[in-house]
């Protein structure tokens, strides 16, 4: 369950790093 949690979190970060990515904002790597 937690391991589920933990890969949809991923997921989401990953898919708003894209979105701000596109518009110009920078992440810190993580």
């Amino acid at each position: 369950m937690y391991c589920n949690i933990r890969h949809l979190s991923v997921i989401l970060i990953r898919s708003f790093r894209n979105s701000f990515s596109s518009s110009g904002y920078t992440f810190p790597s993580s």
